[in-house]
């Protein structure tokens, strides 16, 4: 059975860029920089089917249109995160088809990506730093690095804090695009505190400033030492980090 992505509810790609701020990978936005990376993608796989093996040319002398696929949707990922090299690989039009909207776990068994597909296995049962993950699957750390690192951004597993990741496999596309646009809010919104926490910064650097060449010219040490303490206290306690931690699970 192919079990396909749950499309009964999908997004509107005519939104305008205050409701939809993130640029998928749909081809309404795609031009010369998709038919490069598709082209990249299919001399990387040597133009052969990564589901079925054929290749152009070589399938009962009748030449294979050769073609390049999301295994996460496109229109459901911003177009960077989208076209990372675990998320594309070459397929012929009749395995496209087949797989076109497939979970991205069945997908990676279809075309033989035992190593990921181990990563998000282990990583349902638990969560775990790639070091434990690359001892746990007795592989190269770097390798595993790499992997955890693209299916983030497939929106495939989450930082949990402590270095630590999870799958978190989206039931249905809707799911995947939504935890896109929820971290473009959440960026927003950190974005907007910082500001604020810059403009109260500015303003009482400002005018504790303006009360330190007051004291200064009134030559009240005592008053110059309570305002200089006052700013370095200011400084050193003011916040300008945010941490940014989606909720999936």
């Amino acid at each position: 059975m192919n079990p396909k992505w749950d499309l009964s509810e999908v997004l509107d790609e005519e939104q305008d860029v205050d409701t939809n701020p993130v640029e998928f990978d749909v081809p309404a936005s795609r031009s010369y920089d998709w038919e490069k990376r598709a082209t990249e993608i299919k001399e990387r796989d040597n133009y052969v089917c990564q589901r079925c093996g054929n290749h152009n040319g070589n399938y009962e002398n009748y030449p294979l249109t050769m073609e390049a696929h999301h295994l996460v949707p496109g229109k459901y990922l911003s177009k960077p995160d989208a076209r990372v090299e675990l998320n594309l690989i070459a397929v012929c039009e009749s395995c496209h088809g087949y797989l076109e909207g497939s979970h991205i776990e069945w997908q990676l068994n279809e075309i033989g990506r035992d190593d990921a597909l181990q990563i998000l296995s282990v990583l349902k049962e638990r969560s775990l730093s790639p070091y434990l993950l690359s001892q746990k699957l007795e592989t190269s750390e770097d390798c595993v690095r790499s992997l955890v690192s693209q299916l983030e951004r497939m929106n495939c597993v989450t930082a949990q804090g402590g270095g630590r990741y999870r799958t978190v496999c989206p039931a249905t596309a809707k799911s995947t695009a939504d935890r896109v646009r929820l971290r473009w809010k959440q960026e927003q919104a950190v974005r907007r505190s910082l500001e604020e926490t810059l403009s109260e910064f500015r303003q009482t650097l400002t005018t504790g400033l303006d009360e330190l060449e007051s004291t200064l010219e009134a030559g009240d040490r005592d008053q110059v030492e309570a305002t200089l303490e006052r700013l370095q206290n200011t400084i050193r306690t003011t916040n300008f980090e945010e941490d940014i931690t989606l909720n999936d699970r």
